[in-house]
């Protein structure tokens, strides 16, 4: 795969890493649609395409609902909770294509697969008895799924009722068989990046990769001892300093904090072979300048920034292999109330226009 190459780089090695200075300007998306999105939603973290990427899947836990939007940004069906039991879903979250089938959580132990058509069909559990595994419960933080896997930023509860520190696990889709992958440091700044979206686990060519927010942010393989990548855009590879989230009424001054700052802010993964880092910074002229850098993780290989069409404060980013999409959030008024307000989608853009530039 050719990515992108950087034109420019000065000089720096901060703690063993190559910075990558300055790249050539961004590429720039010409053709987008955006459209004022149909109200419903109050509370988005992550949204899914379908497998014809012509519709987006978003799953809400403020309104309680299931949203099947078009590109236009008019809601084509709102799907409510169908019942009693194990199929239940009060409080949906985090949809995900996996397959042809839909996986979508209902409350932090429990998860709903759906079908194509968007249907319930079972229950897909972190919650275990005595006997079934290691762990009593598992409660996931960042999220990423593979065609076999659910990869978590998480805590485990044994059956006597402790809890763990925070790990990286790895959970069978087919057996919910539980291994834990990778150690973190005890480092509350760390932590508090992992408990918030977009997340920064991917599942990319068979492997999980975390955007490690430790204070120089990298992306390293998600298993102890794994690969570290030195591609990564030196200008964000300072982690800003962030409010703290001791309870829900400090998620606003964060999310404000966050918002005016220069951070790398979370990790995607296409045709599971190119991650997608996503990052942003304050523009001179107001607003915020959204930028996505494909990077190769087997050549360790980065590519010339993206700029995705949106000043937005706060988006949802939704890639796919055809076609791209982001949905714009309004002003948080407070936590678990900021609808969604605009939606923009563009034909995906290529990944291989120059030569790639691998790190050493």
């Amino acid at each position: 795969m050719r990515l992108a190459a950087p034109r420019h780089c000065g000089a720096g090695v901060l703690l063993g890493l190559l910075a990558f200075c300055a790249f050539a300007d961004p590429v720039v998306i010409r053709t987008a649609n955006a459209s004022a999105m149909e109200s419903g939603p109050i509370w988005v973290s992550r949204a899914t395409w379908d497998a014809a990427e012509e519709r987006l899947i978003v799953a809400d836990p403020g309104s309680a609902r299931i949203y099947v939007y078009e590109p236009s940004g008019k809601i084509e069906r709102r799907i409510a909770n169908p019942g009693q039991g194990k199929l239940e879903f009060t409080t949906p979250n985090y949809a995900f294509l996996i397959g042809n089938r839909y996986l979508i959580a209902a409350t932090p132990f429990r998860w709903i697969w759906f079908n194509k058509d968007l249907v319930p069909e079972s229950a897909w559990e972190l919650d275990w008895e005595v006997g079934e595994g290691a762990y009593g419960k598992l409660i996931p933080g960042d999220i990423a799924f593979s065609s076999t896997h659910l990869y978590t930023v998480g805590e485990t509860m044994s059956f006597k009722g402790e809890w763990s520190q925070s790990a990286i696990f790895a959970v069978s889709l087919k057996d919910r068989t539980v291994q834990k992958i990778a150690r973190l440091a005890k480092d509350e700044d760390e932590r508090s990046y992992y408990l918030e979206p977009p997340f920064n686990l991917a599942a990319c060519g068979g492997k999980a990769w975390l955007l490690q927010m430790t204070p120089t942010v990298r992306i390293v393989e998600a298993r102890d001892g794994g690969k570290r990548l030195n591609s990564f855009p030196s200008e964000f590879q300072k982690r800003p300093s962030l409010p703290a989230v001791p309870d829900a009424y400090s998620l606003p001054a964060r999310g404000a904090a966050r918002r005016n700052a220069t951070v790398a802010e979370g990790l995607f993964c296409v045709d599971d072979r190119v991650l997608l880092l996503l990052a942003h910074k304050p523009r001179t002229d107001g607003g915020v300048q959204w930028l996505v850098y494909p990077i190769d993780p087997v050549r360790d290989a980065i590519g010339n920034a993206i700029e995705l069409p949106t000043s937005a404060g706060e988006i949802v980013f939704v890639p796919g292999r055809k076609r791209w999409a982001i949905l714009e959030k309004g002003i948080m008024k407070h936590a678990g109330v900021q609808p969604l307000t605009r939606m923009i989608s563009f034909p995906r853009p290529a990944l291989n226009a120059d030569k790639a530039r691998t790190a050493p």
